[in-house]
């Protein structure tokens, strides 16, 4: 269910205002009877991109709405955009050597195949740099 709020300080309450006001220094139009994402502003230097599974293994699979090559190609653009404004940017990852099989219904099709390492290292257009987080799971 989708909440519509009459205004910031109905959706933050007044003190995450009055911080939000201090750290932005904007009133981020109290008037609105709702809000949209153009009303959101994020702090940057507190503000993290967590990247999830952006990594070789999913470049051949057919993803919808948006082919992966056009996500990693957004992902890549945000993620410079809040590098250069002193965010911090994370990236998950699935380790397919040990990933975790656990009871489907329905198999991966990479199940119980050899799999080379490469699938799952993050994708080298997606922009990984020095600074970043990764962080490496096993499902």
């Amino acid at each position: 269910m989708q909440r519509h709020f009459r205004s910031l300080e109905e959706f933050l309450g007044p003190a995450n205002l009055r911080a939000h006001q201090r750290d932005v220094g904007d009133p981020l139009l109290l008037k609105r009877p709702f809000l949209t994402m153009s009303d959101l502003y994020l702090v940057s230097r507190k503000t993290a991109l967590v990247a999830i599974d952006l990594q070789n293994a999913i470049m051949g699979i057919s993803a919808a709405p948006y082919p992966a090559t056009q996500v990693v190609q957004r992902n890549r653009k945000i993620a410079d955009e809040l590098r250069a404004r002193g965010g911090l940017v994370v990236w998950v990852r699935v380790n397919l050597k040990q990933f975790i099989q656990l009871p489907v219904d329905e198999p991966s099709p990479l199940a119980g195949k050899p799999l080379p390492d490469e699938l799952s290292e993050i994708v080298l257009s997606a922009g990984f740099q020095d600074g970043d987080l990764l962080v490496t799971k096993r499902h």
